[in-house]
């Protein structure tokens, strides 16, 4: 069977949300941004418009106007080339944004965000004179010649307040879980899909440690089970429905296989009786050069001929014979 992806990006945007969650009326939070380039993505773009507003979470004391997220999760690399795609991405934003009289560079911050820091990135930026220094636990100022705040914040470094940024993770412990349950207990409507959200991430990257606990702790395997009931139930409710769009999704693919392999035989075909087509063109363009040369031959005899009989004939009239 196929491994299941795990929706890291998702599950960041809803443990920053639920980091957020006492002043998520003070901002705005816009996924996956695109930038007129089509091809560029911001991961997670918060807007603090009032900048009198005191956000509670040590987070957002790194906050400026526009906040411009990149999140890599535990599997992809976080180096000096991420560094510097988000600076473009950022100078590229402020740049389609147009009002820079109203938001100067000032008014941005960068921040890039991971689990655990990457072999050799602040070597690398120290090559080119950009140093990183720790703010608080877990998060990092990067100083250097750039025009605006950037910053650096290493879940797996931050305080045990942060629960959900610290649930992404492939090395869960049971502490996450208890975590996650206390703090998701209570939570309702929209909160509680942001909660569900990480708790998925969670369980699907941390598969051995759930199986363990369901095993050996029937009450926490409860507790999770009471927790996402209503969850439990809708995914049960869809699997059959899941599996029918499955097979009618493959049935599909091996019938686009197969189309595709006729048109290749077809295409390969019509090669084929190109490469034919210009052989014979080519056999006749030699034949036509040699019946060309023939030709070329021939006149020239005929002109010899002819120029000898000229000279034989004017023998003879001066011999008094003609």
């Amino acid at each position: 069977m196929r491994k299941k992806r795990i929706d890291w990006h998702s599950g960041f945007v809803s443990a920053m949300k639920l980091e957020l969650i006492d002043n998520e009326d003070d901002l705005e939070f816009h996924e996956e941004t695109v930038l007129e380039t089509k091809k560029q993505r911001i991961d997670l773009l918060i807007i603090k418009a009032d900048h009198t507003v005191r956000i509670k979470n040590e987070i957002g004391t790194l906050f400026r106007y526009l906040n411009i997220f990149e999140y890599k999760n535990p599997n992809a690399s976080l180096n000096i080339g991420t560094f510097y795609k988000t600076l473009g991405y950022v100078c590229r934003y402020l740049y389609e944004r147009n009002d820079h009289s109203k938001y100067p560079a000032t008014a941005y911050s960068m921040i890039l965000v991971r689990e655990s820091l990457s072999d050799g990135m602040i070597d690398d930026l120290a090559i080119d004179g950009i140093s990183v220094v720790e703010y608080l636990q877990g998060i990092y100022e990067i100083k250097g010649c750039i025009p605006f705040k950037a910053w650096l914040i290493v879940t797996g470094e931050l305080s045990e307040e942060h629960i959900w940024l610290k649930a992404l993770t492939r090395s869960g412990s049971r502490q996450n879980i208890d975590d996650l349950i206390e703090y998701t207990r209570g939570k309702e409507d929209l909160h509680k899909e942001y909660a569900d959200c990480v708790m998925n991430v969670f369980a699907r990257a941390n598969n051995e440690l759930m199986k363990k606990v369901k095993e050996e702790e029937g009450d926490m395997c409860e507790a999770i089970e009471e927790l996402f009931a209503d969850k439990i139930d809708y995914l049960l409710n869809r699997v059959d429905e899941v599996q029918d769009m499955l097979d009618d999704a493959e049935r599909k693919l091996q019938k686009t296989e197969a189309k595709v392999s006729e048109a290749e035989a077809k295409v390969s075909k019509a090669e084929a009786k190109v490469s034919e087509a210009e052989a014979k063109v080519s056999k006749a363009e030699a034949k036509a050069s040699k019946a060309e040369a023939k030709a070329s031959k021939a006149e020239a005899i005929a002109e010899r001929e002819k120029a000898r009989a000229d000279a034989a004939e004017a023998k003879l009239r001066a011999a008094g014979l003609a």
